[in-house]
C-alpha cells in the first residue's frame, strides 16, 4: 500500500509539474521563438550534462545505500559536503575553459557574450547538483510526498515567473535572460526548502563534514561508478542529437523545433519515471527478490499500456494543438514528435525493469543496455543527421530506444528462469 501511496504522490506532483512545465514551454516559446528556444535548450543541456558528470552517479547510490541501511546519514553528508566543494571548483574551471577556447557547439551565445554568466552559470550548476542530491536523500528517507511538493511547487513558480515575463518583459534579447534568471531563482528556493526539510529529519544533514574517509565511502563509490557510467551513457544517448544538429547545421530554428518535439513526446514518461523512482527505493529496502520480480513484471506491462494510450492522445492532438499554443513556425515539431513516440512508448516498459536490476545490485545490466543504445544512436546520428537533419535525429533515437528496450526485456525474461531454478 505504501508503494502505491508513494507512486500516487510522486505521480500527482509530476502531473502538476508537467502541466506547469507545459505552460512554461508555451510562454517560453512565445517569448523566444524557435531560435531563442534553441539557445535555451543549449543552456539547459550544458547544465544537465555538467551536473550529471559532477554527480558521478552518487544520487542513485545514496538512495540505494541509505534505504537499505548500508551506510549512515553521517557518511552520506560527508560525501555530499566534499562533492559540493569539488563541484563548484570544477564548474568554474569548465565554464572559463569553454569560454576561453570559444566553444560554439556546447555553450549558447548568451554565455559567451555576457561575462555575468562566468559566475552565474557555475553557481546555477551547483544549485541543480545540490537539489538533485537533496532529492535523493528525501527519497531514501521515504519522504516522497515532501519531495513531490518541492518539485511541483518549483514548476508552478517557474510558470508564474515566465508568465510575468511574457506579459511585462520586451520580447527581445532580454527575454532569454529573464528565463534563465527565473530558473535560477526557483532552484534557489527549491534547494533551501529541501535543505531545511532534511535538517528537520536529522541535524546531521545541516553539517558540512569535510573529513577524508575513503574506507567509509567504498561501497557507495563502487556502486555509483557503474551507475554513473550508465547514466552518463544514457544521457548522451538522449541528448547528443542536439549537439549534432547544432554542429552539422548550425540552425537554432531547427534546434528549437526539435527540442519542442522532444519535450512533447517525453511527456509520456510522466508516470513511468514516478514508478521507477518509488520502485527503486522500495525494492532496495526489500529482501524478497521473487516478489520484486513479479511486481516489476506487472508494472512493466501496465506502463507499456499506459504509453500506448498516451501516444494515441499526443498523436491525435499535436498537429492542431501546436499552432494554437505556440506559433505556426513550430508546426514541424508535430511529425518529429510522432516519429519519436515509436521509440518512447516501448521504452516505458523498461522503467520498472531497470529499477528491479539496480535495486538488486546488478547495475551492470543497465550499463550494457545503455552502451548498446549509445552506440546505435551515435552511429545513426552520424549517418542521418548531416543529410536528414532533425528527422534523421528522431529516427536514430527510435532505433536506440527500441533495441535498448529489447535487450532489457530479454534479460528480464532470462532472469525469470534463473529465479525459478533457485526457488526449486
Amino acid at each position: 500500500m505504501n508503494t502505491f501511496k508513494n507512486i500516487f504522490s510522486t505521480y500527482s506532483s509530476q502531473i502538476i509539474s508537467v502541466l506547469s512545465g507545459f505552460g512554461t514551454t508555451v510562454f517560453t516559446a512565445k517569448m523566444l521563438g524557435p531560435s531563442g528556444q534553441g539557445e535555451w535548450a543549449l543552456y539547459i543541456q550544458f547544465m544537465q550534462t555538467l551536473v550529471l558528470i559532477l554527480g558521478m552517479g552518487l544520487p542513485g547510490s545514496l538512495v540505494y545505500h541509505l534505504a537499505s541501511s548500508k551506510i549512515s546519514r553521517y557518511v552520506a553528508t560527508n560525501i555530499i559536503s566534499l562533492l559540493t566543494i569539488f563541484g563548484l571548483i570544477a564548474s568554474i574551471i569548465t565554464v572559463l575553459l569553454l569560454v576561453y577556447t570559444d566553444n560554439t557547439v556546447v555553450l549558447p551565445d548568451i554565455v559567451k557574450s555576457n561575462s555575468l554568466f562566468y559566475v552565474l552559470l557555475p553557481i546555477h550548476c551547483i544549485l541543480l547538483l545540490g537539489l538533485t542530491l537533496n532529492s535523493s536523500l528525501l527519497q531514501a528517507e521515504n519522504k516522497f510526498g515532501v519531495n513531490a511538493l518541492i518539485v511541483s511547487g518549483g514548476s508552478v513558480g517557474m510558470l508564474l515567473l515566465v508568465l510575468s515575463g511574457y506579459l511585462f518583459v520586451p520580447l527581445n534579447s532580454k527575454a532569454l535572460l529573464w528565463i534563465i534568471i527565473s530558473h535560477f531563482i526557483i532552484l534557489c528556493i527549491q534547494y533551501l526548502v529541501s535543505y531545511f526539510q532534511l535538517t528537520h529529519i536529522d541535524r546531521v544533514y545541516s553539517s558540512a563534514i569535510l573529513r577524508w574517509n575513503p574506507s567509509k565511502w567504498s561501497p557507495v563509490i563502487q556502486y555509483s561508478s557503474i551507475a554513473f557510467a550508465t547514466n552518463l551513457i544514457q544521457f548522451f544517448s538522449y541528448k547528443m542529437d542536439v549537439w549534432f544538429i547544432h554542429y552539422y547545421h548550425n540552425d537554432k530554428n531547427a534546434l528549437g523545433i526539435y527540442t519542442l518535439a522532444v519535450s512533447f513526446s517525453q511527456m509520456i514518461w510522466l508516470l513511468p519515471q514516478a514508478v521507477q523512482n518509488v520502485l527503486f527505493r522500495n525494492y532496495a529496502a526489500s529482501s524478497n527478490i521473487i516478489s520484486n520480480y513479479r511486481s516489476a513484471r506487472g508494472f512493466s506491462i501496465g506502463l507499456f499500456t499506459y504509453g500506448i494510450v498516451g501516444a494515441i492522445v499526443l498523436y491525435s492532438s499535436s498537429y492542431w494543438l501546436i499552432p494554437i499554443l505556440f506559433k505556426s513556425s513550430f508546426l514541424p515539431s508535430s511529425p518529429i514528435m510522432n516519429i519519436l513516440l515509436l521509440g518512447i512508448v516501448p521504452f516505458c516498459a523498461t522503467m520498472s525493469v531497470s529499477a528491479y536490476f539496480a535495486s538488486t545490485g546488478r547495475v551492470k545490466i543497465n550499463l550494457w543496455s545503455a552502451i548498446i543504445g549509445f552506440l546505435l544512436c551515435l552511429i545513426f546520428d552520424i549517418m542521418w543527421i548531416p543529410s536528414k537533419g532533425i528527422e534523421g535525429a528522431a529516427w536514430a533515437s527510435v532505433f536506440s530506444y527500441g533495441l535498448t528496450t529489447l535487450f532489457l526485456i530479454l534479460y528480464f525474461i532470462y532472469d525469470y528462469f534463473n529465479l525459478r531454478s533457485v526457488k526449486n
